[in-house]
């Protein structure tokens, strides 16, 4: 039976090159929402690593495995499912093939550590996985529209849909749908209300991503999205980096020959992630240099390059993607061809509208403009959201037509039922009918040449279904595995933290020295048990063990559970006194009617932030201070002499406090920014000058920490914390400079 609007929801999956992101559509809303994963991140990263002896991993924990895991981790994973090359690899660097790519687009086999695995598997599992950041988990219960590049592989559809399958969505809640058409929905409710209901709009979407290139063209009222068409290239700006990659580890062998590179998959992947860094910060500068330190036979390595010589090495790119642009140009309607029968300056000229993060290098941005011949291009669209929202909608408009063409037949078949006594369907079809009028007027739009969604895979043939039902097994031996692993690391963990918080309870507990010391060393050996992996231990001996420790504490140190007692009743104390401060805010904040109760209640609101620092509740403290100044900022009368030193009174003393907390959380980013602020209210601030100088030293940008702290230690009259300090950043910077110096003597020798 269907669900509710209110818990029909649709998935949609912005499968990338570099990150995966998805969103969740209610129907009764207008635009979907992003769902952040357990790192509150909104985009993961698309990497999978299957580490020998460890748990399998995926996003920012695979990524920090590329480098140390090589031949354990997939970084390319949307590259292989879709059966692409992935650009410049040394020789010898390869991973391990089975089946060579033929030119039907037969999917490649890798051994990934010890096992030899299909690109499905991998992707299934990595899907499984970003699913289970949906709030409530994913059990196949709603539609899930996975964004994928415009022209694909007849082996690339299945491998998706055996991925799809795998990591638990069922056939009928899978959607392929092209990125361009996830890009044009999006565009649609976007610009909703500036869309003419019969006057179509033209519109070019240039997406040039990491891996892939596309361009299409679009026609678009309030009520209808036609697809006019799309021309699409497998390769994107990766090919930049590659091969900036391939010229760098030449010219590194060049002048080092010692230090022959080919094969070395560790370093070429480090180079690579340079490259990266280089192409974007040659889009806004002329010139810069690449600087690798510590290569093999601890060689370092300093190039300059030049943004017309990245230029010279993208031609390749730069001239498909021109093939791609001219063959999409021939498609944009012109102004009569749009509707003959109306007048020609009554239809919208076309829009060029670019994605992706290829567009913003500069001979690419010109390269469109040339081609399309534009002045300008739009970015109206959200080129990190646009997608994976677009796809969620795209699920949501493709159920709601797919009821609706199956309504009739479903009527027919009702009649059948009823006379056998089974009107359940009948009813169902009719409740959806009544349930379909409650979506949000946007989602009312025809869709006109869409794609089929990819629903025309029904069925696997025999050797696909015999495929999936063996990677399933295997999955779920893995599975298994994984949870044991982290079963153990969880065991492993809380001995751990027991471990090291009563460590820190014997140092504050009243005993004498004797019962201290004998704590610590029972303690000490428990750590060393810990150090060692708990001596390969299952989990049943680890938690056994924890439940001994404890034990022992309790028995033979009772003034550590004291401690704790006392520990407990405190965090109560102040449990209790942040509901209470919660309540009077809410209170306070329904009686912001004139500016003296602004500034009363902007200071109290400092004085709490003040008395919580004292307790050392940093985060706390830091949402008073930010409080207050919201406060501040809804002054009426701001030309009133008397309200403006006021406010610059306690707006300063909440920057500077914010900037403490920040200290105190390791936000060095934020104390930059507040003692920048309160700086703008009080130049030569010594304060401000010395926690600004202390972000900066932490920040490593040894030059600013210098010139802020021989300010503040000038203001401050040699204050000791402050020389202290801007003795440490000299002595950081001197040690740059000198290394710097080493660089540049092997580079010229």
């Amino acid at each position: 039976m269907l669900q509710t609007p209110e818990k029909r929801v649709f998935l949609g999956v912005d499968f990338g090159a570099s990150t995966t992101r998805i969103a969740l559509l209610n129907p009764v809303k207008p635009m979907p929402t992003i769902v952040r994963n357990d790192l509150s991140n909104e985009a993961t990263s698309t990497i999978v690593s299957y580490p020998i002896n460890e748990a399998r991993c995926i996003g920012e924990a695979a990524f920090s495995k590329q480098i140390t895991r090589v031949k354990e981790t997939v970084v390319d994973l949307a590259q292989w499912l879709f059966g692409w090359s992935t650009g410049f690899v040394p020789d010898g660097t390869s991973t391990s093939q089975r089946t060579a790519e033929s030119s039907e687009g037969t999917l490649c086999a890798r051994v990934i550590g010890e096992t030899e695995f299909h690109p499905a598997q991998v992707a299934g599992y990595y899907i499984k996985c970003i699913l289970g950041f949906v709030p409530g988990g994913y059990t196949g219960q709603y539609p899930v529209c996975l964004s994928v590049p415009p022209a694909l592989s007849a082996p690339a559809v299945v491998a998706l849909h055996q991925a799809c399958f795998l990591s638990g969505i069922p056939k009928s809640q899978t959607i392929l749908a092209p990125r361009d058409e996830a890009v044009a929905v999006y565009f649609h409710h976007m610009q909703y209300g500036n869309l003419d209901e019969k006057t179509p709009s033209h519109v070019v979407f240039v997406d040039v991503g990491h891996a892939s290139s596309s361009a299409c063209v679009f026609s678009v009222t309030k009520n209808t999205i036609e697809k006019v068409g799309v021309h699409s290239i497998n390769i994107g700006s990766s090919f930049i980096d590659a091969s900036l990659c391939e010229y760098i580890v030449n010219e590194i062998e060049k002048k080092h020959p010692q230090c022959q590179l080919s094969g070395d998959v560790k370093t070429c992947r480090r180079i690579l992630r340079e490259c990266k860094k280089l192409k974007e910060t040659l889009s806004t500068i002329d010139e810069t240099k690449i600087q690798l330190e510590g290569l093999k036979n601890d060689t370092d390595f300093v190039l300059p390059i030049t943004r017309s010589f990245v230029e010279q090495r993208s031609i390749p790119f730069t001239e498909a993607l021109q093939g791609m642009l001219q063959e999409v140009k021939k498609i944009i309607p012109s102004p009569a061809q749009a509707d003959e029968e109306q007048e020609s300056n009554t239809v919208a000229e076309p829009r060029v509208e670019v994605i992706g993060g290829g567009w913003r290098f500069p001979c690419i941005s010109d390269l469109i403009k040339r081609e399309l011949g534009v002045s300008r291009l739009g970015v109206s669209l959200d080129a990190v959201m646009a997608i994976a929202e677009g796809s969620a909608i795209l699920a949501e408009l493709r159920t709601h037509v797919a009821l609706s063409s199956g309504s009739v037949d479903e009527k027919c078949e009702s009649k059948d039922n009823e006379e056998v006594g089974e009107p359940q369907q009948a009813q169902e079809t009719k409740e959806s009918a009544v349930r379909a009028s409650d979506r949000h007027p946007v989602h009312q739009v025809s869709l006109l040449n869409f794609s089929d969604g990819g629903n025309d895979l029904k069925q696997f043939s025999a050797e696909e279904e015999a495929a999936v039902e063996r990677w399933a097994a295997i999955e779920a031996k893995l599975s298994a595995t994984d949870a044991l692993i982290h079963e153990r690391l969880d065991a492993i963990n809380q001995l751990d933290t027991y471990v090291l918080q009563t460590l820190d309870a014997v140092d504050h507990c009243d005993a004498d020295n004797t019962t201290k010391d004998a704590a610590r060393s029972y303690l000490y050996g428990i750590d060393d048990y810990v150090r060692s992996e708990c001596n390969n231990d299952d989990k049943d001996i680890i938690h056994a063990k924890l439940v001994e420790v404890k034990a022992h504490i309790e028995e033979k140190h009772p003034e550590i559970e004291k401690y704790y007692e006392k520990v407990r009743v405190e965090a109560k104390r102040k449990e209790e006194e942040l509901i209470k401060l919660s309540q009077q805010q809410k209170e306070e904040d329904e009686d912001l009617k004139s500016d003296p109760q602004r500034l009363r209640v902007a200071q109290k609101r400092r004085e709490q932030g003040q008395n919580l620092f004292k307790q050392e509740c940093w985060q706390e403290a830091q949402t008073r201070f930010v409080q207050a100044l919201a406060i501040l900022g809804q002054l009426y009368d701001t030309s009133s002499e008397e309200n403006k030193t006021k406010k610059n009174e306690i707006s300063l003393s909440c920057h500077l406090n914010i900037a403490s907390c920040s200290v105190k959380l390791g936000l060095w980013r934020n104390v930059i920014n507040n003692c920048t602020n309160a700086l703008e209210l009080s130049p030569n601030h010594p304060k401000a000058l010395f926690r600004r100088g202390q972000a900066y030293l932490s920040m490593k940008d040894f030059d600013a920490a210098v010139k802020d702290l021989e300010m503040a230690r000038e203001l401050s009259k040699d204050d000791p914390a402050v020389v202290a300090e801007l003795t440490r950043a000299k002595k950081s910077l001197g040690a740059q400079k000198a290394q710097e110096k080493r660089m540049f003597a092997k580079m010229f020798s």
